[in-house]
């Protein structure tokens, strides 16, 4: 099976997600949870999205190397649009083109977490998984976004939110013993 991931945002952690994958394929996503590693034979990003860059999109799976040759934003790429042309909602509402959502976006806690929440929130209804770096959504909305993973029987995994992505969680569910 291929995992199809729409990242939202391409700073830091999404640059890096990138080049692991880039650099040492579908094995390297082990270095962002178990969870994914299970679920995939190979890991495609089909969607980067960023609030000041544009979109890249291909349902097919962006080359990661010409992505992180900084062509991201380049008007010759086919697959690139523009800042403002494709909002992130939008992006989260094409419920067919991706199957687990990487929301990696600024945290903003003057808007408690928003709009970062919606995006995730969506997407679980949508009975996509989610991974998000945003400690916003976690902090303000942990319990609503926990139950609608639960009611749409998706993974919400929010490790690298927490105490600086120490494997705490992961290792709880490997069988820490308590």
């Amino acid at each position: 099976m291929t995992l199809r991931v729409l990242l939202l945002g391409f700073g830091g952690v999404g640059r890096a997600i990138c080049e692991i994958l880039a650099s040492r394929g579908t094995p390297g996503i082990s270095a962002m949870g178990g969870a994914l590693n299970q679920m995939a034979g190979k890991v495609n990003i089909v969607g980067v999205l960023t609030k000041t860059r544009g979109a890249v999109w291909d349902e097919n799976g962006i080359d990661l190397n010409r992505l992180m040759e900084g062509s991201f934003d380049d008007p010759n790429n086919p697959h690139w649009t523009p800042p403002g042309v494709i909002s992130s909602q939008q992006a989260v509402n094409r419920i067919n083109s991706y199957d687990v959502l990487m929301e990696l976006s600024v945290v903003n806690m003057e808007e408690k977490g928003f709009p970062a929440a919606q995006y995730i929130h969506t997407a679980l209804t949508n009975h996509k998984h989610v991974v998000t770096a945003n400690k916003g959504p976690v902090a303000f909305h942990y319990k609503s976004l926990k139950k609608v993973a639960q009611d749409n029987n998706c993974i919400l995994r929010f490790e690298s939110a927490v105490m600086d992505g120490a494997p705490i969680f992961c290792l709880k569910r490997a069988g820490l013993r308590s």
